[in-house]
């Protein structure tokens, strides 16, 4: 209703207040003194509008009607085994296991799907796993996170680690249908900041940080070191260097909850990796913050993977 000097403005049957999206105008009257059958209608204010003479509503029935219907689709669809669903309805990334994880205890796995709850131990080495086999699709087992709970960072942050693989294993990334970006898939380093929520809402998208250079997953021996005090070697959850919010890039180096590595390709980085057959093992040799100039420090590993990438 449009307020006029403080009253309402007296109004011709056939008026469609204009402020209304078009699914709630009133039809005219068809003929004088003829009144429609009304139905009732919930309205919320519009906090996107300034509040003064024109106030503007919008009329949610519509909407709410949607929404019970496609819980109702949802609920008769049940879930990907062919039963019906008796559970709550869970959003799409809830199909990968307890994602978004706790904290890390130890090295463990996040957000992969079929993979057990920690790497094996290597003898000479830190651990190791082996790559799941799958198809390259959504909701096909493979390795996204590995961490371990955080550590003083400070310097280089390093690791090295061996690839091993027979019987023609391919590395496949594409498990989403929006990663369409290409190249191979790679390794990155990753730290996450204590307190992170995982919505990537507000600063939150300043909590978890992946190194902009990535190592391809290959047969053989690889370094990766990418140095911890320039921002703009740090990618964020959307993509942002780390020189862009240095403030927020500091606090999370800071107060590490998990720090690890990821495993993606194309344009993501830790969307995951599986390989098509074969058997493919990778193992971590080291894993440190090694300081500034120090002669132990292996030299950089050149990029392997298009800059800029997403998680």
């Amino acid at each position: 209703m449009l307020w006029h000097e403080g009253r309402p403005r007296l109004l011709p049957p056939d008026f469609i207040e204009p402020c209304l999206p078009t699914l709630s105008k009133r039809p005219p009257a068809l003929s004088r003194g003829y009144a429609p059958a009304r139905r009732r209608r919930t309205f919320i204010e519009d906090p996107t509008m300034p509040i003064g003479l024109h106030r503007h509503f919008v009329d949610r029935t519509p909407l709410l009607a949607l929404a019970f219907l496609a819980a109702g689709l949802t609920l008769a669809a049940g879930d990907d085994k062919g039963g019906s669903s008796s559970g709550p309805i869970v959003p799409p990334w809830s199909s990968e296991p307890a994602c978004p994880p706790p904290p890390p205890t130890t090295w463990e796995f996040q957000c992969s799907r079929g993979m057990p709850a920690t790497p094996a131990a290597a003898p000479g080495g830190l651990w190791y796993f082996n790559f799941p086999v799958g198809p390259e699709q959504r909701g096909a087992n493979s390795v996204h996170y590995v961490v371990r709970p955080g550590m003083p960072l400070a310097g280089v942050l390093t690791a090295t680690w061996r690839v091993q693989t027979s019987g023609g294993a391919k590395f496949q990334y594409r498990l989403q249908a929006n990663n369409t970006c290409g190249g191979n898939a790679f390794v990155t380093l990753y730290f996450q900041r204590r307190g992170d929520t995982w919505n990537g809402v507000g600063d939150y998208q300043y909590y978890r940080w992946f190194s902009d250079r990535a190592v391809d997953l290959a047969d053989g021996e690889a370094t990766l070191a990418v140095p911890l005090d320039d921002g703009a070697k740090w990618i964020s959850v959307f993509g942002l260097k780390g020189n862009t919010a240095p403030g927020q890039f500091a606090a999370a180096v800071a107060d590490p909850m998990a720090v690890g590595l990821t495993f993606g390709g194309g344009c993501f980085k830790g969307h995951g990796v599986n390989i098509s057959d074969g058997s493919a093992t990778f193992s971590l040799m080291r894993f440190e913050a090694v300081a500034s100039g120090s002669a132990s420090a292996p030299p950089p590993a050149e990029p392997a993977s298009p800059a800029g990438n997403k998680p």
